[in-house]
């Protein structure tokens, strides 16, 4: 779409990975330093979004794209990058934070019998949701990196 060839599509992709795995830093350090964890989340998300917006809706024709060039590119995966950084780093300690230690909750279930839920089970079932989510959906299937690429080919 953009005509940058293959190489050059690549090296993109390269440097996005790089900094979007460098981004997690400076998030902590903003999160840690000035904002907190939830102003942080609250704050990087719109960030986020609206470079996937960007990117999506840039891709979506051959000529926008063309028009846009590589700097609406870039601009749209450096949103991304710092959006999604700021996200994964305060977002497990963030859940941490929702679960109170030393609450025991009680329920009945659907029979009848008086349920109690063992706090250990209940942080390890939703922290493994939350890497199983986290590992999972940021690295798309081959194909669609493939086409990632061909965006920028």
């Amino acid at each position: 779409m953009l005509g940058l060839g293959q190489a050059k599509a690549t090296q993109i992709q390269f440097a996005f990975n790089l900094v979007n795995s460098v981004t997690p830093f400076i998030g902590a350090l903003v999160a840690d330093s000035r904002l907190g964890r939830y102003r942080t989340i609250l704050y990087a998300f719109p960030v986020y979004l609206f470079g996937l917006a960007l990117l999506c809706g840039l891709s979506y024709n051959v000529e926008v794209a063309q028009r846009a060039g590589l700097g609406t590119l870039l601009v749209c995966l450096t949103l991304i990058a710092i959006g999604s950084g700021a996200i994964r780093i305060s977002m497990n300690a963030f859940i941490g934070d929702q679960y109170v230690a030393g609450s025991s909750e009680t329920s009945q279930d659907r029979r009848g019998r008086t349920v109690k839920a063992d706090e250990a089970l209940t942080l390890q079932y939703i922290y493994s949701a939350y890497y199983w989510y986290d590992i999972s959906l940021p690295s798309p299937p081959h194909s669609c990196r493939e086409r990632k690429s061909l965006i920028m080919y």
